[in-house]
């Protein structure tokens, strides 16, 4: 998959089933685009994490595009619920 087509598809621009949809998330978050894009995407990344539909990043799917590990999710969601 393609950085651009990623984009399109989880933003809802281009139509795609909901497993490609997934797929793309994946890939958002495998590259690390899910965290340097708006933050639209990193919370909608960090929510399907959460849910356990996609899983953290396996490896830089794209060498173009060094991965960035994304916040400690856990961590992260453990002291949003103590406020």
């Amino acid at each position: 998959m393609e950085m651009l087509d990623a984009v399109m598809i989880a933003e809802d621009i281009n139509e795609a089933n909901e497993k490609t949809q997934l797929e793309a998330w994946q890939y958002l978050v495998d590259t690390g685009l899910a965290w340097q894009l708006q933050g639209w995407f990193g919370r909608e990344a960090t929510k399907l994490l959460k849910q356990g539909v996609i899983k953290p990043a396996r490896r830089n799917v794209d060498d173009n595009y060094p991965r960035q590990e994304p916040p400690d999710v856990v961590n992260l969601f453990q002291s949003e619920w103590r406020k």
